[in-house]
């Protein structure tokens, strides 16, 4: 049976988790490829159920809906659609991280950032009641969201460094890359079929970390930007961890059944 290349969605830290994508991911199998694109649908709802479970709470997430829908039908009634808001929301997070992040003045920019980045919470349900949700919503979401996690960070990172802490700014570094490869590892586990899932530092937490760091940095507190992207490092780093770990056990387990024995 010819080869079918599909392109997958990021994990659902995406939009959840805040929290997706893969880099040239190839599915063999037509049946295979079909139930990867069967689950992005499911998922795609633009991911606005994940993204409001963020704080895992009921109550919390009925606040949101009961706040989102009528502005995600009003927009759509005067025909904005939701990849418009998805689009709007990360260049606003983009241009507020480099205006103001870089700059120190770290309060308004969280502010900013925040607002922006719950747009993806619109931009989900905008996609659930017109009925849009789809592999390309997905897609489009995972896309921005790696850029706009990597623009986040890559701001602190350089405030940091022009500000002479350059071992921070190291360490904002390797948060970065780790960040963007807690991302692919679970996307490359799901296209060549193991579970890379899981993981204590996905996008909702490490952005909480940020974000909680850059506010009582504007708030005046010492150090606490430093220690943010420390623990943002070493939470990423982790993360990794765990997925890879778990990508192999998919494996051995997934030898085991073919052989007919028991996974260790």
């Amino acid at each position: 049976m010819p080869s079918v290349s599909f392109v997958t969605k990021d994990p659902p830290e995406g939009r959840q988790h805040g929290i997706r994508q893969c880099s040239e991911p190839r599915f063999r199998g037509i049946g295979q490829g079909a139930d990867i694109l069967r689950g992005q649908r499911t998922a795609s709802v633009r991911e606005s159920d994940e993204r409001a479970a963020v704080l895992n709470n009921a109550d919390v997430r009925g606040f949101f809906a009961a706040v989102i829908n009528p502005v995600a039908r009003g927009l759509l009634r005067i025909g904005v659609s939701p990849d418009a808001v998805t689009l709007i929301g990360a260049l606003g997070a983009w241009v507020s991280a480099l205006a103001f992040f870089t700059t120190g003045h770290f309060l308004l920019g969280s502010f900013l950032v925040l607002f922006f980045v719950l747009s993806d919470l619109l931009d989900g349900t905008m996609a659930r009641i017109s009925g849009r949700s789809g592999p390309w919503g997905a897609f489009l979401d995972s896309v921005l969201d790696r850029m706009t996690d990597g623009i986040l960070v890559g701001s602190v990172a350089l405030y940091l460094a022009m500000h002479d802490k350059a071992w921070s700014a190291g360490a904002a570094i390797i948060a970065l890359v780790a960040g963007q490869v807690v991302s692919y590892a679970k996307a490359r586990g799901e296209s060549v079929g193991l579970d890379a899932s899981g993981g204590v530092g996905e996008r909702a937490e490490r952005l909480i970390v940020l974000l909680v760091g850059t506010f009582l940095t504007g708030f005046g507190v010492k150090y606490v930007l430093e220690i943010s992207v420390w623990v943002l490092a070493a939470l990423s780093l982790f993360t990794v961890g765990q997925r890879v770990l778990s990508a192999r056990r998919s494996s051995k387990a997934q030898l085991a059944a073919a052989a007919g024995e028991q996974p260790e």
